[in-house]
């Protein structure tokens, strides 16, 4: 009788824990602040019902890989280019967030975005021939996202099972969520009558969003993202003359001991142990033949379907770099043909091609990322494209 009185204790204590952390933390995902939007932590990725709080009218999404974790230490990163600005990027992605990662996220937040515009960020190392392979995508799956992709009503039919049959074949890194998705998608695309599974979806729903509630609610508080610190926002478009002039400087001091403009720091660590290595390896490389076109033409039919405007950005490579592993070059520029034929394909989708800056000084600050005066580059598109005005009327 003891122990079977000590485990009802218990139940009921955790019971009582869980009932006062979901009180608690009620509202507690509104930030109020531009902190969030800034924060890049897998924790804000996977809650979607976070990011949503926390849209507003001057808000931006802006969708990326692992660009977002580069230059953060710079006065060119947007976290610091646009900090006390009235204008709001929202910041998604890191390492692995490809087109169909951010389609996913889009349909999912798409209901609190009260600017209507996206932009997307587009690496050409997404291009491979295998495209995002299933660990991959598999690490960085947002179960909640997914399940509220599938519940926008807006979302076409057609778009939901592309998505769904796509993440189907990918989740074969993991079979239990690979499971969990079939039954979703019998539940809430083929709408299946099954209580049961219905009744289990429900419950377990709940259990995933308040712990990402909870997750991000913790990993805030340890990064220091402030709260309630939307007073004295300026309406200030950056002097991007001035920027651009001292990126190139910073640049030049940061780049000293290499050809390629790589950083120092990068290029002793990662580059110079296997330079030789690397002299001519990418002669018979290829962006031409990859599945993360179809991905690009669903992260778009997303945006079709929801009416939001997207811009796709087309970001440079480092010239010098390819010009020394020799990718052909002709197979470079089509590669950037035949992506911006296919956002060309969508009436209302805005194309930005910055290859032409791939041979150009301080733009790249390793082999692939984005810095310098690259950074000031897209800061300007970005402003230019859904912050220019806000704040004016």
């Amino acid at each position: 009788m003891k122990k079977i009185a000590a485990f009802f204790t218990a139940l009921i204590m955790a019971g009582i824990t869980i009932l006062g952390m979901h009180v608690y933390s009620a509202g507690k995902t509104e930030f109020h602040s531009p902190d969030f939007g800034f924060w890049t932590a897998e924790q804000k990725f996977q809650a979607p019902e976070a990011v949503k709080s926390n849209l507003n009218e001057n808000s931006l999404v802006i969708m990326a890989s692992s660009e977002l974790e580069h230059g953060k230490g710079t006065p060119y990163h947007p976290q610091n280019m646009f900090k006390g600005n009235v204008f709001q990027p929202m910041l998604i992605g890191a390492g692995h967030y490809q087109s169909l990662s951010h389609a996913i996220t889009l349909a999912a937040i798409e209901p609190a975005m009260e600017n209507r515009k996206v932009v997307l960020l587009v690496s050409p190392q997404w291009f491979r021939p295998r495209g995002i392979l299933p660990k991959a995508y598999a690490s960085r799956f947002s179960e909640s996202a997914f399940i509220d992709m599938l519940k926008n009503k807006n979302l076409s039919e057609e778009t939901k099972r592309e998505i769904t049959d796509r993440t189907i074949n990918l989740l074969s890194a993991d079979r239990t969520m690979q499971n969990r998705i079939i039954s979703y998608k019998k539940l809430l695309i083929e709408h299946e009558k099954n209580p049961i599974e219905t009744a289990k979806f429900k419950a377990y729903n709940a259990f995933l969003n308040e712990k990402q509630r909870q997750s991000v609610l913790i990993q805030s508080a340890v990064d220091g993202i402030r709260r309630d610190q939307e007073t004295g926002l300026e309406i200030k478009e950056p002097d991007w003359e001035a920027s651009y002039a001292n990126a190139e400087k910073d640049a030049r001091k940061m780049t000293s001991n290499n050809r390629f403009q790589i950083s120092n720091k990068y290029y002793n660590w990662k580059v110079k142990p296997q330079l030789k290595k690397r002299k001519g390896s990418s002669v018979s490389s290829s962006y031409l033949e990859s599945p993360e076109y179809k991905d690009l033409k669903c992260f778009l039919d997303v945006c079709e379907d929801l009416e939001i405007e997207p811009m796709i950005v087309l970001l440079p490579v480092n010239g010098k770099w390819y010009d020394y592993t020799k990718f052909p070059k002709d197979g470079l520029a089509a590669y950037y043909s035949k992506v911006s034929d296919t956002v060309k394909e969508y009436q209302d989708a805005k194309l930005v091609d910055l290859s032409a800056i791939s041979d150009q000084d301080y733009y790249l600050e390793d082999t692939i990322h984005i810095g310098w005066k690259g950074w000031v580059k897209l800061d300007e598109i970005i402003y230019q494209f859904g912050g220019k005005d806000q704040g004016t009327s």
